[in-house]
């Protein structure tokens, strides 16, 4: 019995050993022998490389760097598990290995930060790694509106009132609904004025417009021009006048309307006025006067001629000059007009001349 085991285990230990010298041409193990991961990876790598005898198929796993897989088998081989999960020590929960610094670096156990709730997002930092971003008052909701509005607020807030391509603000405003209380007066520009206020400000205006009414408190009104010089063109209270003196009297012919002189005025709402004289040669009688203010030249005004217009049906005494004054008329202009000084004298005998002065003052 004894020898019988003998043999059987003998032939046990002679098929071991050819089933490990047909795993490799260049290498040979013995029953037993403790194989290093370099043995085997040579081991394997000169049997893939023989396309007769490559590996046919199965799964080699707890491998700890790749294999090449052979050209010319006739089954799929997988290499899987290179580095098996119980190699690693266990790590906390949250955690994850990376390399967070900005050098080359092993993997190291790195701890997510937590970010789960729906107001809160993962941020990644350079050199740094991942944090948490965001707080309970950070919502979606939240940023969509703040994107949608904040361009068309800052748009109605910011302004440039200098001109120098500057924002100014008379406060601080709040965006959404801007708060404007205090005023300032900067360049002669009012920026954030509250209407309605009692305390004076010092500054001066160089443009001010109303689209209503401006009414002042009486007694006081607005104040006219005391500075002794004309107001500008295009003001209230601009004055436009056209005068010919005696020397440089207009001819004319008995019974005959003839223009004086004239002016030019520009839209707005007018109060004109004038003269007009006679000039006579030394035999000249005049038997009547008319003079008057008229838009169409050389014609008198129909009567009453709304208040710029005079007649004197008088024989002067001969070779007598006289002057007279046609009145005052309201003109509202919607564009330039020219406004004439008309006169006209019946005479006889000898020359008549007319002089006069023509003037406007603007509403």
């Amino acid at each position: 019995m004894i020898k019988q085991l003998s043999l059987r285990l003998a032939r046990l230990v002679a098929a071991a050993a050819l089933v490990v010298t047909a795993a490799g041409a260049h290498a040979q193990f013995t029953p037993g022998q403790i194989l290093t991961a370099s043995q085997l990876n040579s081991a394997f790598a000169a049997k893939t490389t023989n396309a007769a005898a490559a590996i046919t198929g199965g799964t080699i796993t707890g491998l700890s760097s790749p294999l090449p897989v052979a050209s010319g088998g006739t089954g799929a081989t997988t290499l899987v598990g290179l580095v098996s999960p119980s190699y690693i020590a266990a790590q906390g929960a949250d955690t994850v290995l990376a390399n967070a610094t900005s050098s080359s670096a092993s993997p190291t156990a790195f701890a997510m930060p937590s970010c789960s709730t729906s107001t809160s997002a993962l941020q990644f930092t350079s050199g740094t790694g991942f944090t948490c971003y965001g707080n309970s008052a950070t919502t979606v909701g939240t940023l969509a509106q703040f994107a949608a509005t904040t361009s068309a607020q800052l748009a109605g807030v910011l302004s440039d009132e200098t001109g120098s391509g500057a924002a100014v603000f008379g406060t601080s405003p709040t965006i959404g609904t801007p708060t404007i209380n205090t005023p300032t007066i900067s360049g002669g520009t009012i920026n954030n004025a509250t209407v309605g206020i009692t305390t004076p400000l010092a500054g001066k205006f160089t443009t001010l417009q109303a689209t209503a009414a401006i009414t002042p408190t009486y007694p006081a009104g607005v104040v006219g021009n005391a500075t002794g010089s004309a107001v500008s063109a295009g003001s209230v209270g601009e004055f436009v006048f056209s005068s010919v003196p005696t020397g440089s009297a207009v001819a004319l012919t008995t019974g005959v309307a003839a223009n004086v002189t004239s002016i030019s005025l520009t839209a707005g709402d007018w109060d004109v006025w004038g003269s007009v004289g006679v000039v006579t040669g030394a035999s000249t009688v005049v038997s009547s006067e008319q003079g008057g203010i008229n838009t169409t030249s050389a014609t008198l005004p129909a009567f009453p001629g709304a208040g710029g217009q005079a007649f004197l049906p008088l024989t002067l005494p001969t070779g007598q000059g006289m002057l007279m004054s046609v009145g005052q008329t309201r003109l509202l202009l919607s564009a330039t007009t020219t406004v004439y000084l008309v006169a006209s004298f019946s005479f006889s005998t000898s020359t008549c001349s007319a002089y006069g002065f023509i003037g406007a003052h603007r509403r």
